[in-house]
């Protein structure tokens, strides 16, 4: 059916957009019970095109009615009573007196009761509602004359049908034949507190007719949830009182609100009675606190605050949450929480730098539970500045720790310097995370501590006036005081000194440490004692000082006095000790190309080297032929390969190498090598005939050795080569010039792309005689002097090569145009026969062989 037919213009709250539709009357004359609607809402607006619409469905349900009436009602045999029974909706109104029905009649709302019989419902009395109320009689007319005593379950309906009321029931009891009883509620409103045994708080007193009712039990009970717990039972004393205790350790209550009634179970010739209900309150109970921890604690020494939490009975309140708290402007920040133990203790730790200095205000708060009210108490404390103190201190200068801080300790403008130091408390407790200020003079610098207490901070010396300066560190926070470190310095301007000492050394070989010393940027003579010897200044502000290191790491000392001013200066030199060997040969070729395998490692125990990084020099007699750099390694190996030529004059030559770390020799190896003698004879006459046919043997030595088959030798004879291939040990020119003049036999050797010349010149004449130069007397033989000509040496780009020219052994005819005659295969001349002085040549010629 249709619910309302037509238009309604509605207000919009222009606050909220929101339309408030109220719909009254709807159990009209066209509807029914569970019928369903359709709301058809059109909203329009200027603002807004096109038009909105919304369909809302509607159920239309019957009202739910609530009876409320007593547990219990009493009546004699054949007597009567009024059962009243209150009608409400569910919006805790009563429910209209006359309601529409379906059919659209007004008529009054009836309830109807029935009685339990044999199990059975059976109908006894109806009455009208009026004013929310409904009275129904149980009377003798009805009931009673026909009913035996006994207790009797009652049943009241109301609605269904075309009431529109759902089907609303309640039930209750009627005791028919005893005499009737009254029980009071207990006490309303009766407060106890959580935990704690309530002696006689709550009353409820029995009464009949006749007057209070002595020595009957009654009952007290509270309903928790869906539960109903019996609290406690008492007598009923001559004013029919009964005065019950809410026992704790029977059944303790959670702080709240509680529905409680008494119950008599009726005994004969009394009917049983419930009391109306009433409430029972059970406060929370209120926390005592004790509270125990130092007056006076200092700024980053950690604050206990010992607490211990009881019930207001004294008994240990475990699980309660305490805070400790701070003012903060208007309000309480807190600092520490915690929780207490089954002993109801706890120890909360509090950092005082988050409170401030001076005397602070705490409050221990217990925070509020289910069963247990907040509580407080405030303490005093009073926080003052913490006293920091230095240790472990640590000075280095220029990187150099120094192992002995004398007073007016002396350092120079410029110098670095490196303080570390461990920050703890007096008590000993390190303080990390702390900014630490290192000043000098009117230079500072910050440090931050590490979880250990240590910082490490650098300055740079500055000038100083006047030139006694403290070096000093303390802290930067509020709330720290104390001086860390302190150490007296004498700053000297204007000197400068420098020390030029290698980090890596040779172990047990001498190395020299050279100091150099300056005033005002100008050399300047300096004492420089070390090791208890004094050593001074050569060329101005120049000291060498031999040092020989021993294996590991170890810090020397220098005492450098300068202008009148006495200065520290440290060094450290690791010593290791390095094995050096080369792969080089003895004996070599002037000019040979010599490879020269070096390779080295070293022992590097008490130490931190695991590589040294060198340059690698090798000189020849005092000459560099090689600068480049190597690394050694501990496990060894090839550092360097020069390649290098060998000197050019014979005899023993002196190879260095040396190996440099950081511009500082560390190592030098000498050796020896042997250049050898490299040189050509030419044995025959040096004057003949002309027309003799001659011989002239050629030999190469090497020093005292004979040698061939290794270089090249051209043979030449007048510029007519004779022999162009590998060295021979020994080489016969068979000749006859047939001019007169000089002549000349040239060997000439390439070995290494140098040349070696040797010249011999021939006299030829054509006198019987031979000059007398030529000859000689030896021994009373007549011999012929050997001419032994220097070797001229020179360097080629490229080896001697023959050009065009008939081998020395080869037959056939002379080249036109020289002086040599056809030699035959046994090396003569083609002459016929030979003369007189062709056969007393020969003859010297042996005689000297001889000699020699």
């Amino acid at each position: 059916g249709t619910l309302y037919a037509g238009a309604h213009i509605l207000w919009s709250d222009t606050q909220d957009g929101q339309f408030v539709i109220c719909l009254t009357n709807i159990w009209g004359a066209n509807a029914s019970a569970f019928d369903s609607f359709m709301l058809h809402l059109v909203l329009t607006s200027p603002y807004h095109d096109p038009l909105w619409t919304l369909d809302i469905q509607l159920d239309l349900v019957p009202e739910v009615a609530i009876l409320v009436l007593d547990d219990e009602y009493d009546i004699q045999l054949g007597g009567a009573t009024n059962i009243t029974v209150s009608v409400w909706d569910i919006d805790g109104s009563p429910i209209p007196d006359n309601l529409t029905t379906v059919t659209g009649e007004v008529c009054p709302l009836s309830a109807s009761a029935y009685v339990l019989l044999d199990g059975q419902w059976q109908y006894f009395a109806t009455a009208t509602l009026h004013n929310g109320l409904v009275q129904l009689i149980w009377g003798h007319d009805n009931l009673t004359a026909t009913l035996p005593a006994g207790v009797y379950s009652i049943e009241i309906r109301i609605g269904g049908g075309a009431t529109g009321l759902i089907l609303s029931t309640a039930q209750t009891s009627v005791v028919v034949g005893r005499e009737p009883t009254h029980l009071s509620a207990p006490t309303q409103c009766q407060t106890v507190v959580y935990g704690i045994t309530a002696n006689d708080t709550i009353r409820s007193v029995l009464t009949t007719e006749d007057g209070p009712v002595e020595g009957r039990v009654v009952e007290l009970w509270v309903i928790l949830g869906d539960d109903e717990t019996l609290l406690d039972t008492a007598m009923t004393d001559g004013q029919g009182v009964a005065l019950f205790t809410v026992n704790s350790s029977v059944q303790t209550l959670p702080a709240g609100h509680y529905v409680m009634y008494t119950r008599y179970t009726g005994t004969p010739p009394h009917t049983p009675r419930t009391s109306k209900r009433s409430w029972l309150v059970v406060a929370q109970d209120a926390p005592q606190i004790q509270v125990a921890t130092e007056t006076s604690v200092e700024y980053i020494t950690p604050l206990e605050v010992a607490c211990n939490v009881t019930t207001s009975t004294g008994a240990p309140l475990a699980g309660a949450v305490v805070e400790v708290q701070v003012v903060n402007g208007s309000d309480w920040q807190t600092v520490a929480t915690g929780v207490t133990d089954a002993q109801g203790s706890l120890c909360l730790v509090i950092d005082p730098t988050t409170l401030g200095l001076g005397n602070i205000t705490l409050r221990i708060v217990v925070m509020e539970s289910n069963n247990f009210m907040s509580a407080s108490r405030d303490i005093t404390i009073n926080v003052q500045p913490s006293t920091l103190v230095g240790s472990e201190l640590t000075l280095l200068v220029n990187g150099q720790p120094v192992p002995e801080l004398y007073e007016n300790y002396a350092v120079l403008v410029g110098d670095t310097l490196t303080l570390m130091a461990r920050v703890t408390t007096s008590q000993g407790t390190p303080l990390a995370d702390t900014t630490i200020v290192v000043s000098l003079g009117s230079t500072e610098v910050t440090a931050r501590t590490d979880e250990r207490g240590v910082f490490q901070a650098t300055i740079v010396v500055p000038e100083c006036q006047p030139t006694s300066q403290d070096l000093m560190a303390r802290p930067l926070e509020q709330g720290l005081s104390g001086t860390v470190v302190s150490i007296p310095l004498v700053v000297v301007t204007g000197v400068h000194i420098e020390v030029l000492a290698p980090s890596v050394a040779c172990a047990g070989v001498q190395t020299t440490i050279h100091i150099i010393t300056q005033l005002q940027n100008q050399s300047v003579s300096a004492t420089v004692s070390f090791e208890g010897q004094e050593y001074h200044s050569i060329n101005g502000g120049h000291v060498y000082i031999p040092l020989t290191p021993q294996q590991g790491i170890h810090q020397y000392v220098v005492f450098v006095t300068v202008a009148g001013a006495n200065i520290t200066r440290l060094f450290s030199i690791q010593g290791v000790e390095v094995a050096l060997s080369t792969e080089l040969p003895t004996t070599v070729y002037p000019n040979e190309t010599i490879v020269h395998h070096i390779s080295a490692s070293f022992d590097a125990t008490n130490t931190t080297v695991s590589r040294i990084d060198v340059v690698v020099q090798l000189s020849v007699d005092g000459i560099m032929v090689y600068n480049d750099t190597g690394r050694l390694l501990r496990d060894g190996g090839y550092i360097a390969w020069p390649r290098w030529y060998a000197p050019l004059d014979n005899g023993t030559h002196t190879i260095t190498t040396r190996l440099l770390f950081e511009g500082t020799t560390i190592y030098t190896l000498e050796e020896q090598i042997r250049v050898y003698s490299l040189y050509a004879t030419i044995s025959g006459p040096t004057s003949l005939l002309k027309g003799m046919t001659q011989e002239w043997i050629v030999q190469v030595w090497r020093d005292n050795e004979t040698i061939g088959s290794v270089f090249h030798e051209t043979v030449l004879v007048d510029g007519e080569i004779r022999l162009d291939d590998q060295t021979r040990n020994q080489y016969t020119v068979t000749h006859m010039f047939t001019r007169e003049g000089i002549h000349n036999i040239t060997v000439i050797i390439v070995a290494y792309d140098v040349e070696y010349e040797t010249v011999l010149q021939i006299a030829v004449t054509s006198s019987a005689t031979p000059p007398m130069s030529t000859i000689g007397v030896m021994g009373g033989a007549s011999v012929l002097a050997l001419v032994g000509a220097a070797a001229a040496l020179r360097r080629r780009g490229s080896a001697v090569s023959a050009a065009g020219t008939t081998s020395s052994d080869a037959t056939g005819t002379t080249p036109e145009g020289s002086d040599a005659a056809p030699a035959t295969a046994d090396g003569d001349s083609a002459s016929d026969s030979e003369d007189f002085y062709g056969m007393a040549l020969k003859r010297m010629a042996s005689l000297e062989d001889e000699k020699r």
